[in-house]
């Protein structure tokens, strides 16, 4: 009963048991004393009082008591033991914004300031990342998660300005340029952050465990590690989980094995034409709303998509299948943004590279077999033995068609006839049809690259909302129901493979 008195009354009340603790103490002089502590340490942990005030009663209890307060501040420890700090993460905890959002106008905002800080040597780098940093909220619900691999020949191409770009955009982002491997998996384990690692060249390609552990976390099922736990546990084997998006900025070449688990963005200097704002010192506070209507979105389902991409390898189609349905929760506007950039970034950087790869090989045909012209059937064949070549990996490593080879010198105005010769009719090409584009293409060996499209940007961070439930997705978009198309362009766009009957004995093109 005096336990109940006193938490309705509160300091009052214990003052009034005070008053009465003599009689109350020479009654019961063996449990009074701990009683009054245990009354005491439960007041305060409920705070009915306050710390100032458990200290003012400390005082008079020691007076009461005759007894040292040090002894009772002692006591009421056992009963209310010190409070833990709260522990910190170091990764961001955001809760949703509260407004409705559209998933496409979060896309063309990310896109926007992409193009308005850092140069990019391709406009379907752009889309790439843009699908990426969507992914970093919503990849549990994949089981495949590439990482986004960043690589430049040399130096001050932008690497750096592009993570910390990402980290004022993505999910729970931790950037580091220096990280052991019990880091990496501890850290994953405990925080799934979005881990954004920098110099990757000097630290992290070099330590063969570490790529490992990196390598693991490319499939749900198979992203753990295993480690012999600490002699607290007895040494037992502990699991744990390396599942989170990450993306990887490093100089010269990488790895095969990260190539093959990434969405691989190449950078370049920017030219001096090629304009580009500086980052904002406060860019990641600046962010945070944004970021907030990202989770907003992450909290929305999403309809997943299974295509059979007209990619390299199965392992590209893997990696791609994760953006792909990201960007058919968006709207048709992304969808073929979407297709186009997963053909040619999978295919190569551009279809002008390919084409004038191709001029170069049709031309070293000639030279090595000194002849004037050719059959495509044999020229076909030749191009399928080359090495280091991507003739054989065309269409997802079926290889190239006298019909693929048609569209593709299409675009250069020439043409396959009718050729009769060494006692056979079929078709084929003369050299004399090339000696204009090898003129025009090949003197110097080289292409000009893709500028940037760096639209301008207005700066004013522009309100996402829209009538009804919170979804990504835009309930008129098409359905995502074609394949890719095949990796052939035609004044900048992509000519659809279905659209043209093939035939593959070489005969008609």
């Amino acid at each position: 009963g005096v336990d109940d008195y006193i938490v309705q009354e509160g300091i009052e009340a214990f003052k009034k048991v005070y008053a009465e603790a003599k009689p109350l103490s020479e009654a019961y002089p063996d449990t009074y004393y701990q009683d009054v502590i245990k009354i005491l340490a439960k007041l305060r942990k409920q705070e009915t009082l306050l710390a100032g005030q458990v200290e003012q009663l400390t005082t008079l209890l020691a007076k009461y008591w005759r007894i040292r307060k040090s002894t009772i501040e002692k006591d009421l420890e056992t009963y209310l033991p010190a409070e833990k700090e709260e522990e910190k993460s170091i990764v961001e905890v955001l809760e949703p914004c509260s407004e409705e959002v559209n998933g496409w106008e979060i896309a063309s905002r990310i896109e926007q300031l992409l193009k308005k800080h850092v140069y990019l040597s391709s406009k379907h780098y752009y889309t790439a990342v843009t699908l990426w940093v969507f992914l970093s909220y919503v990849y549990p619900n994949f089981n495949i998660l590439p990482m986004l691999l960043i690589t430049s020949p040399t130096m001050r191409c932008g690497k750096t300005t592009l993570l910390t770009i990402l980290e004022g955009l993505v999910n729970k982002a931790l950037i580091a340029s220096n990280i052991s491997p019990s880091a990496v998996f501890r850290t994953i384990e405990k925080y799934k952050p979005t881990l954004l690692l920098d110099e990757a060249d000097v630290g992290v390609a070099g330590n063969e465990e570490l790529r490992g552990i990196i390598n693991a976390g490319h499939t749900k099922r198979t992203a753990y590690v295993i480690r012999t736990g600490s002699k607290e546990t007895n040494f037992e084997p502990e699991r744990f989980n390396t599942f989170c998006p990450k993306a990887i900025a490093m100089i010269g070449k990488p790895a095969n094995t990260w190539i093959d688990r990434s969405i691989h963005i190449k950078m370049e200097r920017k030219t001096k034409d090629t304009h580009t704002e500086k980052l904002p010192v406060d860019f990641y506070e600046q962010m945070k709303p944004l970021r907030q209507k990202l989770i907003k979105v992450a909290c929305s389902d999403l309809t997943q998509v299974e295509e059979d991409f007209d990619l390299p390898n199965d392992r590209a189609v893997d990696n791609w299948i994760p953006l792909s349905t990201i960007t058919y929760n968006l709207n048709g506007e992304w969808l073929e943004k979407t297709k186009k950039a997963m053909t040619l970034i999978e295919n190569g950087e551009s279809e002008d590279d390919l084409k004038v790869e191709l001029l170069q090989d049709i031309q070293g045909y000639f030279k090595e077999k000194e002849e004037d012209k050719v059959f495509t059937k044999d020229l076909v064949e030749y191009l399928l033995e080359l090495e280091e070549s991507p003739w054989a990996d065309l269409r997802r490593g079926k290889g190239i068609t006298p019909n693929t080879l048609g569209k593709l010198l299409k675009d250069f105005d020439i043409k396959s006839r009718t050729l009769r010769w060494e006692g056979r009719i079929l078709k084929g090409y003369e050299e004399k049809d090339f000696k204009k584009v090898f003129c025009q293409y090949l003197p110097s060996q080289s292409v000009t690259p893709l500028q940037s499209h760096n639209d301008s940007d207005n700066g004013a961070f522009q309100s996402v909302t829209q009538k009804g439930n919170v979804t990504v997705r835009n309930p008129s978009k098409p359905a995502l129901n074609q394949q890719c198309n095949d990796v052939t362009v035609q004044k900048g766009e992509i000519t659809d493979k279905n659209s043209i009957e093939e035939e593959d004995d070489g005969l008609i093109i």
